[in-house]
């Protein structure tokens, strides 16, 4: 790599969920030469993992594995992270570092020394209603919140402009938006069937389904219109254990959906449906519009002003007029 280009260096302290498309979809849309650092935290391989990542756009990746949980909760006391990262940085030079994650190691030396540098992408600056245990959410609020909030970057990157005033209240750092980058369909190659759908033209609700997804309070509200509604599909990991009460009406999908996955599972869908109570960053309408699936949203602030204008875009109450005819 040419020390004259441009380098942007993207930092994911998890390898799953929102902050990992969050840096593909940033990764495939920049106009840098771009390095990924990657912490893995699930069984995905390393092999896996840098594909995905080159696949994206990334000309190096660097990966940290620590699937087992006791290397995984060493790697946030030990600050292997950000050493890796300012190997990183002193080797390739970036002129943007980008955090998209936690575990940091945000107390170590290592990180105070690159946090000048270093721009953390807040994910949710508003705290989410979570199924989770209560202690445990409370203080991931609190150690997230003191973070983001109490440690001076040299920006913090939220992904609504409505979230830019409350965060910079709280905030020792400068406060900018960073929106969701665009998802295409091409980003999202055939790779696998997804087996567990066994029919064509279902309602998908996809992603890690926690409380504030608002899924179950949806099902309560459709359920007596389940007859005259397509089959429903709900797939990823469930936090929010009450779907389960839906189990013989509905196909539940309980685990972490691979990449390979997303193009069969959106792409047989008749419609994606996204009921949450509330929302900071969302990939989810990007990649429903990407595969032209009509998309169901509730009625909230990001929703409305981030896709209110979406040609695929209705609003949540329409969808039993709009389907169930």
């Amino acid at each position: 790599m040419n020390s004259d280009d441009a380098v942007t260096l993207y930092v994911c302290g998890r390898y799953d969920g929102g902050f990992r498309d969050y840096q593909l979809a940033e990764l495939r849309n920049t106009g840098s030469r771009s390095v990924a650092v990657v912490r893995l935290t699930r069984d995905d391989s390393a092999q896996h993992a840098r594909a995905e990542l080159h696949h994206a756009g990334a000309d190096v990746v660097y990966t940290l594995r620590t699937t087992n949980r006791v290397v995984r909760n060493l790697a946030k006391i030990v600050p292997a992270l950000p050493i890796a990262v300012a190997v990183a940085a002193w080797k390739h030079r970036p002129t943007r570092i980008i955090v998209t994650a936690e575990g940091f190691c945000f107390w170590s030396v290592p990180s105070a020394v690159l946090r000048r540098w270093v721009e953390v992408f807040y994910h949710d600056p508003t705290p989410h209603e979570s199924a989770a245990d209560g202690a445990k959410h409370r203080f991931e609020i609190g150690y997230r919140r003191w973070v983001h909030e109490r440690k001076r970057w040299k920006n913090v990157l939220v992904g609504w402009s409505g979230h830019v005033a409350p965060t910079a209240e709280r905030c020792a750092s400068t406060v900018d938006v960073l929106p969701f980058p665009p998802y295409y369909r091409e980003m999202f190659p055939p790779a696998r069937r997804f087996d567990e759908a066994t029919n064509d033209g279902y309602l998908l609700v996809y992603g890690r389904l926690d409380a504030y997804k608002g899924v179950y309070e949806w099902l309560q509200e459709v359920d007596p219109h389940l007859d005259r509604l397509p089959p429903i599909v709900v797939a990823g990991r469930v936090v929010d254990e009450r779907i389960f009460e839906f189990a013989d009406d509905i196909t539940i999908v309980d685990r972490y959906i691979e990449i390979g996955e997303v193009h069969d599972l959106f792409d047989r869908a008749s419609a994606v449906v996204l009921p949450y109570t509330s929302v900071t960053h969302s990939s989810i309408p990007s990649i429903a519009g990407a595969f032209g699936k009509p998309t169901y949203l509730s009625d909230l602030g990001y929703f409305r002003d981030l896709h209110g204008n979406d040609e695929h875009a209705r609003p949540l109450d329409a969808l039993v007029d709009d389907i169930a005819q």
